[in-house]
């Protein structure tokens, strides 16, 4: 309640600094408080929107993201393998050529 009764008199202030708000009679200065304060609520609030739309479409990149990472660790898992299935080939295709130099040399 402080901070409103506060942002109230700022408000006041600020209008009571204009020479054509003091001319004018009480009501109308309500008035234009008013709609000072409705402005500056609207104002808020499309930024409060706009901050949230940003929130939402950083959320969306982030989620994104993870998942470009689980994809890529899951590539990384499956080349791993691939990599480990290769070095079983090759090691045995050389005891294999080792087999064949010997029989080779045996005739």
């Amino acid at each position: 309640m402080q901070n409103v009764a506060t942002y109230i008199n700022g408000k006041i202030a600020e209008c009571k600094t204009s020479e054509e708000y003091r001319r004018m009679n009480i009501e109308y200065q309500g008035v234009l408080l008013a709609l000072n304060i409705a402005d500056d609520y609207f104002k808020a609030k499309a930024k409060a929107d706009e901050t949230a739309g940003d929130n939402s479409d950083k959320e969306q990149q982030l989620y994104e993201l993870r998942h470009e990472v689980i994809e890529s660790q899951i590539k990384h898992e499956a080349a791993l393998k691939l990599v480990e299935e290769y070095k079983e080939q090759v090691s045995a295709l050389q005891k294999r050529v080792v087999q064949l130099e010997a029989e080779k040399e045996k005739r």
